[in-house]
């Protein structure tokens, strides 16, 4: 399994862990029966964990975690139908780093619907099954990322991030030419620690695919 590590991110590099939390802001596209319906975006809470690994020893670093995020949208008809879903997301992505402080990132992103739709609308409020509501609870689509990461006690670090999910997955089981796409921005703060290998460790051999680490 080291051997392996080794050999996808570059013989002793940087790893990172990240914590976060913030708001998830959903505006899905949905078209029944070929007509358009209006869904607006409300702030959800979104929050999880993050792990990136540096490539190769170069700008480009590979992030992957689980986030949970809430999903709070509004049907613009009379009464106003809310809807909030609950998704737990594994985000795939590669990022450039343009410097120690700014990173760019792209890649895709695989989500998993949680428990049940709560909908109300007026006094009126339920909680359905995603297939009840004619949806699907898998889906997967694009993931582009924007990250600031600021010292704050190295090796501990400040991260300000946003994300925009451009969902490719038609949820929608309803049949004819009925779509429903994610269209979501999550913004979240964070703080990360930096797993970083010392001169020392730098110097490590590998033998027989395992490492020799040098005496003390």
């Amino acid at each position: 399994m080291i051997t392996a590590f080794s050999a996808l991110t570059g013989t002793a590099n940087a790893w990172e862990l990240t914590a976060i939390g913030g708001v998830n802001f959903a505006a899905p596209t949905q078209n029944t029966s070929g007509a358009r319906v209006n869904w607006t975006g409300s702030d959800g809470l979104t929050y999880g964990a993050l792990a990136s690994f540096n490539l190769f020893n170069s700008p480009f670093e590979f992030e992957s975690g689980l986030i949970e995020a809430t999903q709070n949208t509004q049907e613009q008809i009379s009464p106003v139908l809310n809807q909030s879903m609950h998704w737990l997301e594994i985000p795939l992505l590669v990022r450039f780093k343009l410097d120690p402080a700014i990173g760019i990132g792209v890649g895709g992103y695989l989500a998993y619907g949680q428990g049940s739709v709560l909908r109300s609308q007026g006094s009126n409020e339920a909680l359905s099954s995603f297939s009840s509501v004619g949806l699907n609870n898998r889906d997967s689509g694009l993931l582009f990322n924007l990250r600031a990461r600021f010292a704050f006690a190295p090796p501990v670090f400040l991260i300000v991030d946003g994300r925009y999910f451009h969902g490719l997955t038609n949820l929608a089981t309803t049949g004819g030419s009925d779509v429903y796409n994610t269209r979501s921005i999550q913004i979240f703060g964070g703080i990360s620690y930096e797993f970083k290998s010392s001169e020392k460790s730098q110097d490590q051999k590998r033998t027989q695919g395992k490492w020799t680490l040098p005496s003390p």
